[in-house]
């Protein structure tokens, strides 16, 4: 699902978007991730808000390959026993 083009959001509209519940969009809220408003006492996320959110959790997700090498070599008794065809 795209994020629809206008400056607030409905709570629904940010869950669809992310694949999560309404009730993580509010904790979002609480925890500040995301900013909103209350206009007439309903809560309104600012599209924005949620773009810079996508933006500073992109890549956050991406291993280095050291890391990945770290994780995929065993050592056992003394030896390095390596998995999945990768060797050094």
């Amino acid at each position: 699902m795209n994020l629809p083009e206008k400056e607030l959001l409905r709570p629904e509209e940010v869950a669809d978007y992310f694949s999560i519940s309404k009730k993580t969009v509010f904790r979002w809220c609480v925890e500040e991730r995301i900013k909103y408003c209350k206009p007439n006492g309903v809560i309104r996320i600012f599209r924005n808000s949620v773009l810079k959110l996508v933006q500073k959790t992109e890549n956050t997700h991406i291993e280095s390959i050291k890391e990945v090498e770290s994780k995929i070599t065993t050592v056992h008794k003394g030896r390095r026993i390596i998995s999945k065809g990768i060797s050094k």
